[in-house]
């Protein structure tokens, strides 16, 4: 098999996303915590029995809680410079990485803070509970409620119970936690020994709270608005792709200008009566072509079937485009596309999007035949060019195995190509784990997973 290896000047447009940006996130972020501890240590009371010792263990778990949290809405504030440079997946993962720790501390902070009173002041525990710290303490009472509803939003993120939540339900949940970051700043500014007498960490401490929010509400609100009402985004029409599939085009003014990528998706959201409140996260499942987007959503029960019916003219909030699953990140110009069920949409918009000299074999795996979707496109967009191969994988995991031994078989050269990979999680992970065992690199693998986004 011959292969159009590139020149480096033909890739170097495609290089993936730069370090520094990432590692410059991280170090700050590092800074800032730092920062945080100290200033605990030089506000702390002296130590001098068990309840005190336990007692600051609750204010420094609290403080740093807050500050880990304000951390996790930074990364779903989905900044622009970060997001482009360092992907949205990899900034999901850092949400969910860190997310459980600031949970786990503010949960601390609150039995270390009533262990600490009730042996300092000798009561029961649920008496100091009760009559010191909720009723004789009254901003005591806004950090209960910051507690509860971090401790909400932990419980509905533990992974077997978000499966089993509709998108919008999880979702919905989820603005709970930005409730409870008032309630326990309101709580620590007021209350906190840190902030007392300390009006130069106070005024940092709000500036950072309500700098992070206020960045979440601009890009993510305000911004998408601004940008849609601009675009003038609205429903062009609805086309049955297959029995339980539909294609919706988008239409507006100057969508050349937009800036997306085969690809990338969008948190869409769809102004009807029922659906205003809903934001999806649906690929494009066509490269940009100026005068329309196109997005092919699968009928899972939830908000995506009543897409099935979305009136022509319906008005469209588009957030984003987010990802950096797209052609341009691309190491070397022979790829392998791999495709579960709906996961052919981007898989099928970076497909139209790479160069005619590229090499490309693509993977698309499904239960059965009438699953398949795009299957006549792809195999046009296979015929318009000189080196690309589609394989229609129907049937059952065990007729199609997504191995390393398997994918060599059909792709003999996937040890030196770059691989998209897009659908359910068990499909990402096999494909992932067959990479790796070919000793493809990191920077070669690139995925995008249907999953619960912030």
């Amino acid at each position: 098999m011959t292969i159009a290896a590139g020149t480096p000047h033909e890739l170097a447009e495609h290089r993936a996303p730069r370090a520094w940006v990432a590692d410059t996130s991280m170090v700050l972020a590092g800074l800032g915590f730092g920062a945080v501890v100290a200033l605990h240590v030089a506000t702390r009371h002296p130590a001098h029995s068990t309840g005190d010792v336990l007692t600051e263990v609750g204010r420094l778990t609290g403080l740093t809680g807050t500050y880990v949290a304000l951390l996790v809405v930074l990364l779903a504030a989905r900044i622009p410079l970060i997001e482009k440079e360092v992907g949205q997946d990899r900034l999901i993962k850092w949400h969910r990485v860190t997310g459980p720790y600031a949970i786990w501390m503010i949960v601390a902070h609150f039995i270390f803070i009533t262990l600490g009173y009730a042996m300092t002041y000798h009561a029961p525990i649920w008496s100091e509970l009760w009559n010191s710290i909720i009723l004789g303490m009254p901003e005591m009472v806004k950090g209960a409620i910051g507690f509860l509803l971090f401790a909400f939003v932990g419980v509905l993120s533990y992974r077997r119970i978000r499966r089993r939540l509709q998108y919008e339900y999880w979702w919905l949940s989820h603005l709970t936690i930005y409730i409870g970051i008032i309630f326990a700043y309101s709580h620590q500014v007021v209350s906190g020994q840190a902030f007392k007498n300390q009006p130069l960490a106070a005024n940092v401490w709000i500036a950072y709270t309500f700098g992070s929010l206020g960045l979440l509400v601009l890009f993510r609100w305000l911004m998408p608005l601004v940008y849609s009402m601009s675009h003038n985004l609205r429903v062009e029409r609805v086309v049955h792709e297959t029995e339980d599939t539909v294609s919706v085009y988008i239409a507006g003014r100057d969508l050349d200008k937009m800036n997306v990528a085969g690809g990338q998706f969008f948190m869409f959201r769809f102004i009807t009566s029922k659906l205003w409140w809903h934001a999806h996260p649906y690929s494009i499942s066509a490269a940009p072509n100026g005068t329309h987007l196109r997005v092919t959503i699968r009928d899972l029960g939830d908000t995506s079937r009543a897409l099935f019916t979305i009136p022509v003219g319906t008005r469209v909030i588009a957030e984003g485009p987010y990802g950096t699953f797209t052609a341009r990140n691309r190491r070397t110009n022979s790829l392998l596309l791999i495709a579960g069920g709906i996961g052919v949409t981007p898989i099928r918009a970076v497909l139209e999007e790479l160069p005619e000299h590229a090499s490309v074999d693509v993977l698309y795996r499904v239960y059965d035949r009438s699953a398949l979707v795009f299957a006549k496109e792809l195999d046009t967009l296979a015929a318009e060019r000189k080196n690309t191969r589609v394989r229609f994988l129907v049937g059952s995991r065990k007729d199609h195995p997504i191995d390393a031994r398997n994918i060599s078989r059909l792709v003999p050269n996937a040890a030196h190509s770059d691989w998209y990979i897009c659908g359910p999680h068990s499909l990402v992970d096999a494909a992932k784990a067959s990479a790796e065992v070919l000793g493809v690199p990191a920077n070669r693998i690139h995925n995008e997973e249907f999953a619960f986004l912030p």
